[in-house]
C-alpha cells in the first residue's frame, strides 16, 4: 500500500522537535535566572541594612561587592543543584504507589479465580 502522505511524517518529526526545545528551555531557565539574580542583586538594593525595621540600622554592607562574578556562580548554580537534588526524591513515592496498585490489583484477581474455583459446591 503506497503512502499517500510521506511528508505528514516529516512535519510531525519537526513538530515534535519544537515541541522538545519549547519544554526544554523553561525546564533549563531556572540556572539562568538564578545566575542573573545574584549577579545582579546591587540593581536591586544599593545597599543592605540591618537593624530595626524601618528604623536605624546598626550595620550595612554595600551589595555591589558583596557577591561577585565568581560567588554568584557558585551561589546559584548551588541553589539550583539544592532544589534539583530536593526534586528528585518525588518519583520514588510515586514508583512505590504505581507497584502497588499493580501488584494488589494481580492478586485481587488471582483470588477471586481462586475463590471461584474452590467454592463450586458452596450455596450463596
Amino acid at each position: 500500500m503506497p503512502v499517500r502522505h510521506p511528508w505528514r511524517w516529516a512535519a510531525v518529526a519537526v513538530t515534535a522537535v519544537l515541541i522538545a526545545r519549547f519544554v526544554h528551555g523553561p525546564v533549563t531557565n531556572p540556572a539562568s535566572v538564578q545566575l542573573l539574580f545574584w549577579f545582579n542583586l546591587a540593581y536591586l538594593d544599593k545597599r543592605l541594612d540591618f537593624g530595626i525595621p524601618f528604623g536605624p540600622g546598626f550595620f550595612h554592607l554595600d551589595t555591589m561587592g558583596l557577591v561577585g562574578a565568581m560567588g554568584a556562580a557558585v551561589l546559584g548554580l548551588a541553589l539550583h543543584q539544592a532544589a534539583y537534588a530536593a526534586v528528585r526524591v518525588v518519583p520514588l513515592p510515586m514508583a512505590v504507589t504505581a507497584w502497588y496498585v499493580l501488584l494488589t490489583t494481580v492478586l485481587s484477581v488471582l483470588q477471586h479465580y481462586v475463590e471461584r474455583h474452590f467454592s463450586k459446591g458452596a450455596t450463596r
